[in-house]
């Protein structure tokens, strides 16, 4: 069975999830205005002779790869692209239009292409080369046909999958250059750059070598993607050999360990040679780094070897009078260490027995972990090729005694080439080595996902607020009352969706109470215009949603909710599609003690059989009043802590306001208590609603009509 560097220096798997979160992210920072014009005119005879002219301007949304094996080395692709069409029905004669449509399209658009190596810094990026592409069959879809008969439907598809169409989805699609649709983060080095830095001489280069690589293979596998280069003179893989060893990882990466093993030998090892590394000890020579496959009692092992020479110097005077020199003694040192992946985070070294006596002041990891953690970077991908230098950086300030942990963390966020997001995070998920013959490779094992997600901020008088989407109910509790006015906006991160999608829609709901407030709610599109600009006025931000409290109830009223909720959804032949969903709570409270307080209500578990099948459920009461201020004789159920057995007790809440004004309360009758409010459930209030002495600081109306 081939290895799984297949003879490369080093390969790299990228599944096709990854590949398409790429293309999304690159189609969505680049390509928001690729447009293709899909106006047409047909005759249709139905009765009558008849022109059909189809006016639309379809937008590309999206473009995902199919990845699959084939002889040609070509990447299947789908296009997809939206039209909100208008159709007319005209006589061929002339005349007025007999009836008139707005279907929405879909066109889908099938294309073989081949990949571009783009060098981006020391890595290698590969981008769709659309000008060399094949564009296969074209399918048209009417998602939603706005009550075209189906013969006008029928002629709709051909003019769609027609030859006018095809030759305008052609070229649009032949006009986008790679740089603006790449297929992978970077995946494999465009030059193997090692270099580091004495330990206690940072300011001197210690080692400097630099190899280029020369052949740059792309295979494309079922459901994944294959990167693979060589360097001259070390290495020559063969293609056919590529395998899919991601094990269903996002990336994984294979680095050649006789390539490696050689690559230091020639070009890194012979200039590592008299630093200082700790205190009086100096590397005179590091002879060799070998990879190394053992059987124990215990079990096979793989791991590296480091052998060097090394000495011990003193500051001693009386030494060097007698001796004629500061060196004390040489030592030839071997190290062992395995590398493995510590909570997949860190890098981390196991190391074995060193066969020689150091002395006691020289801290033996350090001394492994300076040489020994570097190299081990190098079977990164180079997507995370930043985490070469802070290990060296690392190492160096340990060796100076700045202090260190045990290993580097190799856990990144980045950023795409050429983008300004979203953000993408890469976590290591296994690492190791294999030494033996047949199989000499070290393999990582990675997630590689965007993190970033909108945020839903929240401006009141004196705070901001970010809405956590884990929490389930997030509230802003204020004493005294409501903020004068409430700003929400919703921040989308870079690139999170295409700008000018027009099925993108944001929907803000406000509801006080629970009862939603139709002033504060609105649904509108994200791109595009907006009703009140065809009207001539100034459209609103769909990203922004201000609220007036006043508009709604009191700022200064206590125990009042405004929940304000946003969705950012795609619309599009009626279906849906969320993005993303958040909601706030704004609550005002009494700040006052609650024995105060004249209302009360409680939330409780009660079962109930569904099919003889007994199910528990918490319950919310209906608003009370306390005893000794009009409570019934329930409103005391709960209010005696000795009262809430915990099986059945889940909250009590005492609040001074209702969440109503007092003369709506026949309207409300539904949250209150009939006995406590009314006196029983068939009593209703006079043609006035009166109060004794308000001693509580109920806030309400007292109104005499």
């Amino acid at each position: 069975m081939p290895s799984r560097h297949a003879g490369f220096a080093a390969v790299t798997v990228v599944s096709e999830k990854l590949v398409n979160q790429v293309l999304e992210t690159y189609v969505n920072t680049f390509l928001t205005g690729v447009r293709v014009p899909l106006t047409q005119i047909a005759q249709l005879t139905v009765g009558v002779p008849l022109d059909l002219t189809l006016t639309a301007t379809a937008v590309l949304l999206s473009a995902r790869a199919a990845l699959a094996r084939n002889t040609a080395g070509l990447i299947p692709m789908i296009f997809r692209f939206y039209a909100k069409a208008r159709l007319d029905a005209v006589p061929s004669g002339g005349g007025p239009s007999l009836s008139s449509f707005a279907p929405e399209i879909i066109v889908e658009a099938d294309l073989a292409a081949a990949l571009l190596p783009m060098v981006q810094g020391t890595q290698l990026q590969f981008g769709v080369n659309m000008a060399g592409s094949h564009l296969g069959s074209i399918h048209a879809h009417i998602i939603d046909p706005d009550g075209m008969p189906p013969a006008y439907q029928s002629e709709v598809v051909k003019i769609l999958q027609g030859p006018q169409v095809r030759s305008a989805v052609q070229a649009a699609l032949n006009a986008i250059p790679p740089q603006q649709l790449a297929t992978t983060p970077g995946t494999i080095p465009a030059s193997y750059n090692f270099k580091q830095m004495k330990p206690l001489q940072p300011g001197e280069t210690w080692v400097d070598a630099h190899i280029a690589t020369d052949r740059i293979i792309y295979w494309p596998m079922q459901g994944s993607l294959a990167l693979a280069c060589d360097v001259p003179g070390f290495t020559h893989g063969i293609p056919t050999d590529l395998t899919d060893f991601s094990g269903g990882a996002d990336i994984a990466a294979a680095t050649n360990l006789d390539f490696m093993q050689s690559y230091f030998a020639s070009a890194v090892l012979p200039q590592m040679r008299n630093a200082f590394l700790q205190n009086n000890l100096r590397i005179d020579t590091v002879d060799f780094l070998r990879f190394s496959h053992r059987d124990f009692p215990n079990g096979p092992a793989d791991y590296l070897e480091l052998g060097l020479s090394a000495s011990v110097w003193t500051h001693d005077f009386l030494h060097f009078i007698v001796a004629g020199t500061t060196k004390i003694s040489s030592v030839g040192v071997t190290i062992p260490a395995a590398p493995y992946l510590y909570r997949n985070q860190e890098v981390r070294l196991h190391f074995g027995m060193i066969d020689v006596d150091l002395p006691d002041w020289v801290n033996t990891v350090l001394f492994g972990l300076s040489l020994l953690l570097p190299p081990v970077t190098l079977f990164l991908p180079t997507i995370v090729g930043e985490v070469l230098h802070n290990a060296l950086v690392d190492a160096s300030n340990a060796a100076n005694g700045m202090g260190s942990r045990l290993g580097v963390d190799i856990t990144q966020d980045l950023k795409l080439p050429g983008t300004a997001g979203p953000t993408y995070r890469f976590t290591p998920q296994q690492l190791w080595l294999q030494c033996q013959a047949g199989e000499r490779s070290a393999t990582v094992k990675a997630s590689l996902a965007p993190v970033s997600q909108p945020q839903l901020i929240v401006a009141l008088a004196d705070a901001n607020v970010t809405v956590d989407p884990r929490i389930d109910r997030q509230e802003v509790r204020r004493d005294n009352g409501l903020s004068d006015s409430i700003t929400a906006r919703l921040v989308l991160p870079p690139a999170f969706v295409q700008r000018k999608d027009p099925t993108l829609r944001v929907r803000y709901e406000t509801a006080l109470n629970g009862k939603v407030v139709p002033a504060f709610t609105r649904d509108l599109r994200l791109f595009g215009l907006q009703l009140s600009q065809v009207l001539g006025q100034p459209g609103p931000d769909p990203l922004v949603l201000v609220i007036d409290t006043k508009q709604m109830v009191s700022p200064t009223k206590t125990d009042q909710e405004v929940r304000i909720s946003v969705r950012l959804y795609r619309s599009m032949g009626g279906t849906t599609e969320d993005f993303y969903n958040g909601s706030i709570y704004v609550v005002s409270v009494d700040p006052r003690p609650d024995d105060v307080k004249p209302y009360v209500q409680w939330a409780h578990r009660t079962a109930y059989f569904n099919n003889h099948r007994k199910v528990l459920v918490a319950r919310r009461s209906k608003i009370h009043k306390v005893p000794g201020k009009g409570g019934c004789r329930f409103s005391n159920q709960y209010l005696l802590p000795s009262m809430r057995s915990p099986f059945v007790f889940v909250s009590l809440r005492r609040f001074t306001g209702l969440p109503f004004d007092l003369i709506d309360i026949e309207a409300n009758r539904d949250q209150v208590c009939p006995y406590c409010f009314f006196g029983g459930p068939d009593k209703h209030p006079g043609t006035s609603v009166t109060a004794t002495v308000d001693r509580t600081g109920v806030i309400g109306k007292l109104v005499n009509p």
